[in-house]
């Protein structure tokens, strides 16, 4: 890999990405290379590219994919609450209508009982 420093500071290329091994984007995505193969194959998880046979993960990207996914797990947490507090009001509400039929039963019960008629 080319240092930096050894390129001259009018060099139309400018500095050289730095590139992660797959062992080294395990370590800090705490997966296994199998995972990282399955999200290349499936097209998904972090941009890779091929150097020769190799692969590599340009860092830059990595840690904006890093970012990306960060920001859609905040927005699935967001969403999941608000269906959570759907369900609840949901809940509540077959609840209260069920708590409403029981008390419309008990009261045709007593009307039945104090005319001697079963409900």
């Amino acid at each position: 890999m080319i240092n930096q420093h050894d390129l001259p500071s009018d060099s139309p290329a400018g500095p050289e990405p730095e590139l992660l091994t797959v062992k080294q984007v395990e370590a800090l995505l705490h997966v296994k290379g199998q995972a990282l193969w399955r999200w290349r194959s499936e097209g998904k998880g972090p941009p890779w590219l091929h150097v020769g046979r190799l692969v590599r993960y340009p860092k830059a990207e990595l840690l904006t994919w890093i970012e990306d996914q960060t920001r859609r797990a905040e927005e699935h947490d967001v969403s999941r609450h608000w269906y959570f507090m759907k369900l609840c009001n949901q809940l509540q509400a077959a609840e209260r209508t069920v708590i409403d039929l029981r008390i419309r039963l008990g009261r045709a019960e007593q009307a039945a009982a104090a005319t001697g008629r079963k409900a």
